[in-house]
Protein backbone atom coordinates (compact mmCIF):
# COMPACT_ATOMS: atom_id res chain seq x y z
CA UNK A 1 0.00 0.00 0.00
CA UNK A 2 2.70 2.46 0.47
CA UNK A 3 4.40 1.73 -2.50
CA UNK A 4 1.39 3.03 -4.70
CA UNK A 5 0.81 6.01 -2.26
CA UNK A 6 4.76 7.14 -3.11
CA UNK A 7 4.01 6.45 -6.72
CA UNK A 8 0.90 8.87 -6.47
CA UNK A 9 2.82 11.17 -4.58
CA UNK A 10 6.05 11.41 -6.84
CA UNK A 11 3.79 11.47 -9.73
CA UNK A 12 1.41 14.80 -8.05
CA UNK A 13 4.86 16.38 -7.05
CA UNK A 14 6.55 15.65 -10.83
CA UNK A 15 3.47 16.95 -12.90
CA UNK A 16 3.44 20.39 -10.25
CA UNK A 17 7.07 20.83 -10.12
CA UNK A 18 6.98 20.22 -14.02
CA UNK A 19 4.40 22.71 -14.51
CA UNK A 20 5.38 25.24 -12.46
CA UNK A 21 9.03 25.55 -14.49
CA UNK A 22 7.30 25.93 -17.76
CA UNK A 23 7.13 29.31 -18.85
CA UNK A 24 3.14 29.42 -19.71
CA UNK A 25 0.22 32.25 -19.30
CA UNK A 26 -1.78 31.31 -16.58
CA UNK A 27 -5.47 30.29 -18.87
CA UNK A 28 -2.86 27.88 -20.49
CA UNK A 29 -1.45 26.59 -16.98
CA UNK A 30 -4.99 26.00 -15.79
CA UNK A 31 -6.10 24.21 -18.55
CA UNK A 32 -2.91 21.62 -18.70
CA UNK A 33 -3.29 21.46 -15.16
CA UNK A 34 -7.27 20.76 -15.48
CA UNK A 35 -6.13 17.98 -18.08
CA UNK A 36 -3.09 16.49 -16.30
CA UNK A 37 -6.07 16.30 -13.11
CA UNK A 38 -8.42 14.55 -15.66
CA UNK A 39 -5.80 12.17 -16.35
CA UNK A 40 -5.16 11.12 -13.52
CA UNK A 41 -8.39 10.88 -11.66
CA UNK A 42 -8.85 8.41 -14.86
CA UNK A 43 -5.82 6.46 -13.90
CA UNK A 44 -6.88 6.41 -10.43
CA UNK A 45 -10.35 5.82 -11.46
CA UNK A 46 -8.90 2.91 -13.76
CA UNK A 47 -6.87 1.32 -10.93
CA UNK A 48 -9.32 1.69 -8.30
CA UNK A 49 -11.67 -0.32 -10.55
CA UNK A 50 -9.11 -3.09 -11.17
CA UNK A 51 -7.88 -3.45 -7.32
CA UNK A 52 -11.25 -3.88 -6.71
CA UNK A 53 -11.74 -6.23 -9.15
CA UNK A 54 -8.70 -8.27 -7.96
CA UNK A 55 -9.49 -7.99 -4.39
CA UNK A 56 -13.70 -9.55 -4.69
CA UNK A 57 -11.57 -12.48 -6.88
CA UNK A 58 -9.16 -13.19 -4.59
CA UNK A 59 -11.91 -12.40 -1.78
CA UNK A 60 -14.05 -15.23 -3.53
CA UNK A 61 -10.70 -17.86 -4.28
CA UNK A 62 -9.92 -17.25 -0.23
CA UNK A 63 -13.63 -18.41 0.52
CA UNK A 64 -13.38 -21.32 -1.79
CA UNK A 65 -10.11 -22.64 -0.26
CA UNK A 66 -11.19 -21.44 3.45
CA UNK A 67 -14.71 -23.57 3.25
CA UNK A 68 -12.41 -26.41 1.35
CA UNK A 69 -10.27 -26.53 5.04
CA UNK A 70 -13.06 -26.23 6.59
CA UNK A 71 -14.92 -29.44 5.08
CA UNK A 72 -11.23 -31.57 4.84
CA UNK A 73 -10.56 -30.50 8.51
CA UNK A 74 -14.18 -31.62 9.96
CA UNK A 75 -13.33 -35.03 7.43
CA UNK A 76 -10.15 -35.62 9.10
CA UNK A 77 -11.60 -35.18 12.89
CA UNK A 78 -14.26 -37.79 11.96
CA UNK A 79 -11.66 -40.43 10.37
CA UNK A 80 -9.34 -39.87 13.24
CA UNK A 81 -12.11 -40.21 15.84
CA UNK A 82 -12.99 -43.27 13.94
CA UNK A 83 -9.83 -44.65 14.01
CA UNK A 84 -9.31 -43.66 17.77
CA UNK A 85 -12.33 -45.68 18.64
CA UNK A 86 -10.39 -49.03 16.93
CA UNK A 87 -7.15 -48.12 18.28
CA UNK A 88 -8.08 -47.98 21.97
CA UNK A 89 -10.25 -50.87 21.89
CA UNK A 90 -7.40 -53.16 20.18
CA UNK A 91 -4.84 -51.85 22.82
CA UNK A 92 -7.36 -52.72 25.41
CA UNK A 93 -7.78 -56.20 24.15
CA UNK A 94 -3.61 -56.90 23.95
CA UNK A 95 -3.10 -55.16 27.59
CA UNK A 96 -5.91 -57.82 28.97
CA UNK A 97 -4.39 -60.61 27.02
CA UNK A 98 -0.90 -59.79 28.45
CA UNK A 99 -2.55 -59.41 32.03
CA UNK A 100 -3.52 -62.96 31.42
CA UNK A 101 -0.69 -64.09 30.17
CA UNK A 102 1.28 -62.56 32.88
CA UNK A 103 -0.72 -63.91 35.62
CA UNK A 104 -0.84 -67.65 34.11
CA UNK A 105 2.99 -67.25 34.03
CA UNK A 106 3.46 -66.54 37.52
CA UNK A 107 1.37 -68.80 38.66
CA UNK A 108 2.84 -71.31 37.02
CA UNK A 109 6.41 -69.81 38.17
CA UNK A 110 4.83 -70.02 41.82
CA UNK A 111 4.27 -73.42 41.33
CA UNK A 112 7.51 -74.82 39.62
CA UNK A 113 9.30 -72.90 42.72
CA UNK A 114 7.72 -74.70 44.86
CA UNK A 115 8.21 -77.91 43.36
CA UNK A 116 12.28 -76.82 43.17
CA UNK A 117 12.20 -76.21 46.82
CA UNK A 118 9.92 -79.64 47.72
CA UNK A 119 12.75 -81.55 45.51
CA UNK A 120 15.74 -80.02 47.05
CA UNK A 121 14.16 -80.94 50.26
CA UNK A 122 14.10 -84.49 49.62
CA UNK A 123 17.60 -84.32 47.92
CA UNK A 124 19.20 -82.99 51.52
CA UNK A 125 17.25 -85.35 53.33
CA UNK A 126 17.98 -88.21 50.74
CA UNK A 127 22.13 -86.42 51.18
CA UNK A 128 21.54 -86.67 54.85
CA UNK A 129 20.27 -90.23 55.37
CA UNK A 130 23.52 -91.56 52.60
CA UNK A 131 25.56 -89.71 55.19
CA UNK A 132 24.31 -90.91 58.16
CA UNK A 133 24.04 -94.93 56.25
CA UNK A 134 27.99 -93.94 55.39
CA UNK A 135 29.05 -92.78 58.35
CA UNK A 136 27.67 -95.79 60.24
CA UNK A 137 28.88 -98.26 57.77
CA UNK A 138 32.25 -96.49 57.91
CA UNK A 139 32.34 -96.77 61.88
CA UNK A 140 30.96 -100.32 61.81
CA UNK A 141 34.07 -101.32 59.05
CA UNK A 142 36.73 -99.60 61.10
CA UNK A 143 34.95 -101.86 64.14
CA UNK A 144 35.65 -105.14 62.43
CA UNK A 145 38.79 -103.67 61.19
CA UNK A 146 39.93 -102.98 64.78
CA UNK A 147 38.18 -106.53 66.16
CA UNK A 148 40.96 -108.31 62.83
CA UNK A 149 43.24 -106.20 63.74
CA UNK A 150 43.58 -107.11 67.79
CA UNK A 151 42.76 -111.28 66.80
CA UNK A 152 45.56 -111.37 64.03
CA UNK A 153 47.47 -109.83 67.27
CA UNK A 154 46.65 -112.20 69.51
CA UNK A 155 47.29 -114.94 67.15
CA UNK A 156 50.78 -114.01 66.60
CA UNK A 157 51.31 -113.56 70.11
CA UNK A 158 50.01 -116.81 70.61
CA UNK A 159 52.72 -118.22 68.07
CA UNK A 160 55.50 -116.48 69.95
CA UNK A 161 54.15 -117.59 72.77
CA UNK A 162 53.63 -113.93 74.63
CA UNK A 163 50.30 -112.98 76.48
CA UNK A 164 48.58 -110.31 75.15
Amino acid sequence: MGYIKGLFTGAIVGAVGALLLTPKRGDEWRATLKDRADQAKGRATNIGGTVGTAATEVKGHGAEILGTVVQKGAEMKEEVAAHLGDVKSSVTTAAQGIAGEVTSATGDLKKDASTAGDMAKDAASTVSDAAAAGKDAVAEKADDAKLQAHLAAMEAQEKSGEKV
